[in-house]
């Protein structure tokens, strides 16, 4: 499981439990400590991921994820890599809207559309979910 933010509390051997609850056993102690850290370590966070499959240029694939609006990471299969690779990291920590107002529309020799445009398009499908 992922840890949100909160301090590690490493592995917790049954001898350092002996200052938990009293009247519970070792293995108790251990499950309500993953029971309180499981809880803890929820946020109200909204995550979105999609795979997107573009269509009109040389880029196979885009993996996209946006956390409350926010995108946090962009990944291209295929394409021309610098490029690709400028446009995800220039992405990264921009919100979605703003992406889709700053990489709509951007052609990519006459063909009608571009990878930075069918990120715009994929962000537009991930906003409407």
């Amino acid at each position: 499981m992922q840890n949100r933010g909160l301090p590690d509390r490493g592995f917790l051997h049954p001898a350092r439990l002996k200052y938990g609850p009293s009247g519970l056993s070792a293995p108790q102690k251990i499950a309500r400590i993953r029971r309180t850290r499981y809880f803890c370590t929820a946020k109200n966070v909204m995550e979105q991921k999609l795979t997107y499959t573009p269509h009109g240029t040389c880029s196979r694939q885009i993996d996209i994820a946006v956390e409350d609006g926010t995108i946090r990471s962009v990944v291209f299969t295929g394409g021309c890599h610098g490029n690709l690779q400028g446009i995800s990291a220039l992405v990264k920590g921009m919100e979605t809207a703003e992406a889709i107002a700053r990489l709509s529309g951007i052609d990519c020799r006459g063909k009608g559309t571009s990878c930075p445009d069918q990120l715009a398009r994929a962000l537009r499908q991930l906003a409407t979910k």
